[in-house]
């Protein structure tokens, strides 16, 4: 069962560690352990976030590429379906295009 809301939540934390690491970026002396840190984690909710959206339960793991591999699963069943489409699901509400396209980038 998709749960929106429940993958609405991890998206907004995911949000929170990039604008924190981005944030980051701007200061002297620049500290690239924690800005890595911030970004793993982002990626990481952006991963979990998409699997609750697809109706999994996000696995207990910091594996980036084991989360990759799960949600490549999915993206399988969506190869049928255009782009606008995805760019128009629940989980994406409300963002716009910039926004969206930097999703595609972690």
């Amino acid at each position: 069962m998709v749960n929106i809301e429940e993958a609405q939540k991890w998206q907004k934390l995911a949000d929170m560690d990039l604008k924190t690491a981005e944030y980051l970026k701007n200061m002297k002396p620049l500290p690239i352990e924690i800005i890595c840190y911030h970004c793993q984690q982002s990626a990481e909710k952006y991963l979990k976030g998409y699997l609750v959206f697809c109706g999994t339960a996000p696995p207990k793991m910091h594996d980036l590429d084991e989360l990759c591999k799960l949600n490549f699963t999915f993206l399988q069943c969506l190869q049928s379906f255009s782009v606008s489409a995805v760019h128009h699901c629940c989980f994406f509400q409300g963002e716009t295009e910039d926004h969206i396209y930097s999703y595609t980038q972690c």
